[in-house]
């Protein structure tokens, strides 16, 4: 059943999910000035946005959906979060550049789109046991684990170099990776 739906994300529902993260991501700055700031934190440019046009409004999701148990939806779900963040990921490091207040807003939209995920499984929630319900929330957060060390890397200061930063978990991104990080803070 896993196997088919990993199929199912991989040739259906990533392909559109790629290109809506990429969109989206190269739409919003994460070099902001407080009024582009202010303007962001009162109009989300990408979240609510994205999760209600591309996860819930996907037609491939919907059509999916209406095949599948509660078990696998949740399964769907899991798959499509870890693509999402995945892509996301790519697309943050092609940005250049990330300051002070767009670490904020990164680690906001990185927070507000997990937890717009992990709402979408509540649906699901009576459905499916508890225990099931918990797998499926610890792999989706496992699979946010890069965005989140990367919200905390941007937001180290500037002159704090790789070697020197004391991390609260244990980082999931290669030292290249970490570096290739550091470099956007400005």
């Amino acid at each position: 059943k896993n196997q088919a739906i990993q199929e199912v994300v991989v040739s259906c529902i990533t392909p559109t999910q790629e290109k809506a993260v990429s969109s989206a991501v190269s739409r919003i700055s994460y070099k902001l000035n407080d009024s582009l700031y202010d303007n962001y934190e009162r109009n989300d440019p990408f979240v609510n946005g994205f999760l209600s046009r591309n996860v819930l409004g996907n037609k491939n999701f919907i059509k999916s959906r209406k095949h599948l148990t509660s078990k696998n939806c949740l399964q769907l779900i899991c798959v499509m979060s870890e693509a999402i963040a995945k892509s996301f990921e790519k697309e943050l490091l092609k940005k250049k550049e990330c300051n002070a207040l767009g670490a904020l807003r990164l680690e906001k939209d990185v927070d507000s789109l997990l937890n717009g995920l992990l709402r979408l499984i509540d649906s699901f929630e009576s459905a499916t046991s508890e225990d099931a319900t918990a797998s499926i929330e610890d792999k989706i957060r496992s699979g946010f684990s890069n965005l989140k060390h990367i919200c905390f890397l941007v937001q180290q200061p500037v002159n704090v170099d790789a070697d020197d930063i004391i991390y609260p978990l244990e980082t999931s991104l290669s030292p290249d990776r970490v570096k290739q990080v550091l470099a956007m803070r400005r």
